[in-house]
């Protein structure tokens, strides 16, 4: 949860001078340096029939990255942090619901934990004003509202 939370941060500064596609490229190249070694201990060619399911799965990862990417240009470092610490959790909702897999107790006791978190983080972020600033300090206006009631700059 928390380099998760430390990638959306760093994402969202560099999503004020670069673009998503910049962004996107530097993942995906930092990621095949994390994972060659290992993926090189124990390769295994997919069979013929699975690559459809491989190129299906690499085009939705990378249609969804670009939109985050985008998104995280309008939104507060804080709600950015909770939603991608939720994503785990949501990850594993959906492979108990489709795919039949079984966690043990302690796995949904420590999600509760994090979503649990999660919604007292966002509920102080709203709250509190000291931290609906973004990296500047400049204070993140949660709605239309609050955008007419700010005084100008």
């Amino acid at each position: 949860a928390l380099l998760a939370g430390s990638a959306f941060v760093v994402i969202r500064e560099l999503r004020r001078t670069e673009d998503a596609w910049a962004i996107f490229t530097a993942m995906c190249l930092g990621g095949v340096l994390i994972s060659l070694p290992m993926a090189l201990l124990d390769q295994r060619m997919p069979r013929a029939e699975q690559w459809g399911w491989h190129l299906l799965m690499g085009a939705c990862g990378m249609i969804s990255q670009l939109l985050m990417n985008h998104a995280m240009r309008f939104l507060a470092a804080s709600a950015g942090a909770v939603v991608t610490t939720a994503t785990t959790g949501f990850a594993a909702l959906f492979g108990y619901m489709f795919l039949d897999e079984t966690h043990p107790w302690t796995f949904f006791a420590g999600a509760g934990l994090i979503f649990g978190a999660a919604g007292y983080i966002a509920a102080l972020g709203r709250r509190s004003p000291h931290l609906s600033r973004d990296a500047q300090g400049a204070p993140v206006l949660e709605s239309d509202e609050e955008a007419e009631r700010a005084p100008p700059e």
